[in-house]
């Protein structure tokens, strides 16, 4: 198939390879048109682009800045705020994303420290003395 625009009105016209060169009718505006002689390049004529970027974490991205986020809990902070502000523009949703790994780790880590601390003035007594 040959597809071609109608000088006339614009429409999109469509004839089959055997009427390259010949006149045909107008779909839109009935005016007689010539068919190109040659078909528009093929998709195989077009340069190549470049794939999409991927902008989310894949599982194995997950995983990887998971147990290096949990074993080095100072650096969990350091590493996510730069990879967040190098991605933010260009890669939004995995800066969002690598930002909330960052936070549910750190949350992961901090969250038994937290519960020692409240459980330990809890079971101190209040009025000052020490247990002995």
């Amino acid at each position: 198939m040959i597809v071609f625009d109608c000088p006339e009105c614009g429409a999109e016209n469509e004839a089959s390879d055997r009427k390259a060169g010949k006149r045909v009718y107008c779909t839109r505006c009935d005016e007689r048109i010539a068919v190109p002689n040659r078909r528009p390049k093929k998709r195989d004529d077009e340069p190549r682009r470049a794939p999409p970027v991927q902008d989310y974490l894949s599982t194995p991205e997950i995983i990887i800045y998971g147990v290096l986020f949990a074993l080095a809990p100072g650096l969990n902070v350091i590493i996510s705020s730069t990879l967040y502000f190098v991605w933010d523009n260009e890669l939004p949703s995995k800066a969002y994303q690598i930002n909330q790994l960052a936070w549910i780790i750190l949350g992961i880590q901090v969250l038994p420290l937290c519960l020692c601390c409240c459980l330990g003035a809890g079971l101190t007594p209040m009025d000052g003395r020490r247990r002995r």
